[in-house]
């Protein structure tokens, strides 16, 4: 296993529930094998002018052959417009975790998989509505 295989995959979201959302959707479609939520703020141009809003990162560790698959997920079930996806390769790492990162992404998309990645977005998005009263998903973009 060489770890140019792996990425460290960032976006962010504006509210703690889509971020959860997103994480729990990615790892019960195996594209990755662990998420990190973290609170930032940032600043950034947009539109002209000088932005600034507290926001959640989003740290997913996946393998490179899972990334497409990732992006597509990402680009899909994202509130943002335009949303920060960036992969960035890992360039080493512990043998065990990247082992283990093995075992929890799964293999490349097969239709079946696709299938079975298409079924669990459906679950959670029962499980946010029901976790958060919600009736549609207008706000999540899906």
């Amino acid at each position: 296993m060489k770890a140019s295989e792996y990425l460290i995959v960032h976006t962010t979201v504006d509210d703690r529930a889509k971020a959860e959302f997103l994480a729990r959707t990615i790892l019960e479609a195996r594209l990755a094998a662990c998420i990190q939520i973290v609170p930032i703020h940032s600043l950034y141009r947009w539109e002209g002018r000088l932005e600034s809003a507290d926001e959640y990162r989003l740290e997913i560790k996946t393998r490179t052959d899972r990334y497409d698959a990732l992006q597509a997920l990402l680009l899909r079930h994202h509130p943002y417009d335009t949303p920060e996806i960036l992969a960035i390769p890992v360039t080493g790492g512990s043998e065990g975790y990247l082992r283990w990162v093995d075992g929890e992404c799964g293999s490349s998309s097969s239709p079946k998989e696709q299938s079975d990645q298409h079924k669990a977005v459906e679950s959670m998005k029962k499980e946010y509505a029901k976790d958060k009263e919600l009736t549609d998903f207008t706000d999540l973009d899906v």
